[in-house]
């Protein structure tokens, strides 16, 4: 289950937080069908609700109902080039902290083409995220990327991605042109029922229109994912870990004398397991670590989710 985009370059990245895992689903190449359409809901506990694209934390624990739509289509799909347009819905409702309740569209377009065994892709992507039933931040997102197989179990792939952030009227200071790259490496140790072990890192640069909010940033993160068998019925286990530090540019960051500096660790547990056709029951576990000598930035949460998905 995807978290609220931000979607933060450190969790979507693994959270998505990193590159998904695109080496095989390109290898389908002609004869898969033109569209897909997966549903999934599921319920979520936090205890300690925080906004990730903010300083802003609860200090309470609450539980969400959450709801995903993620559709598209191929316009071309061929063995050695794709081009497919997509749609992502995302909505969390909170039982109590409904001011926390989040929901985001993300329409995008992504191509690649394939030449000697080297992938080169371009995505594009817009997000609208709405807090609280209120416009809170649109972002555009423009990413070329380059991947291949180096040999037949190892897989690189490497990216730099553009974001252009917009936040509402409030929160206009952390209007931003952001620059990130970065790369990772895949090892299939069971390459027919996907799994492998991973590691990545990248660098990203926030330039912000409150000054106060520039910061440069290391990641680093790595993944392990294992095909496993429940009942006789397939899934996979999956055991990720990412890392960011940020160091922000001004004083004005904090309250006292000296700069900003933030450690952010996302560490996380998924399960799914193949229920039916179609039908997919996922655990996760995850628990976000953010240290910062800004006190409002300095929490620790942890989440808990249940879930099911239907792809059609």
């Amino acid at each position: 289950m995807k978290t609220p985009i931000q979607k933060n370059p450190i969790i979507v990245s693994l959270l998505a937080g990193s590159i998904l895992v695109p080496a095989l689903s390109g290898a389908a190449g002609a004869g898969s069908k033109d569209w897909w359409l997966d549903l999934e809901g599921g319920v979520e506990y936090s205890d300690n609700v925080a906004l990730e694209q903010s300083d802003a934390n609860s200090t309470s624990g609450d539980v969400a109902a959450v709801f995903e739509l993620d559709t598209g289509y191929k316009l071309v799909d061929e063995k050695n080039a794709r081009v497919e347009v997509g749609y992502n819905f995302y909505q969390s409702i909170y039982q109590d902290l409904t001011e926390f309740n989040w929901q985001s569209h993300n329409p995008s377009l992504m191509g690649w083409i394939r030449q000697d065994g080297i992938k080169i892709g371009l995505e594009y992507s817009y997000t609208n995220s709405l807090l609280d039933d209120s416009f809170f931040l649109e972002q555009h997102m423009l990413s070329p990327t380059i991947s291949a197989f180096v040999s037949e179990d190892f897989y690189v792939t490497g990216y730099y991605r553009f974001y252009s952030k917009n936040y509402n009227e409030s929160d206009n200071a952390r209007d931003a042109d952001t620059h990130q790259t970065g790369a990772d490496v895949y090892y299939y140790f069971d390459r027919p029922n996907k799994g492998f072990v991973s590691f990545g890192a990248g660098f990203t640069s926030e330039d912000t229109q409150g000054d106060e909010y520039d910061y440069d940033g290391l990641m680093a993160r790595a993944s392990v994912q294992h095909p496993i068998q429940v009942f006789a019925r397939k899934g996979h286990v999956k055991l990720s870990y990412a890392y960011q530090k940020r160091d922000y540019d001004n004083e004005i960051s904090l309250a006292g004398p000296g700069t900003r500096e933030d450690d952010r660790h996302t560490l996380k547990l998924v399960t799914n397991v193949e229920i039916d056709d179609g039908l997919k029951a996922g655990i996760e576990l995850r628990r976000v670590t953010r240290e910062s000598n800004l006190a409002e930035s300095d929490y620790e949460e942890n989440i808990g989710a249940m879930s099911l998905r239907y792809s059609f």
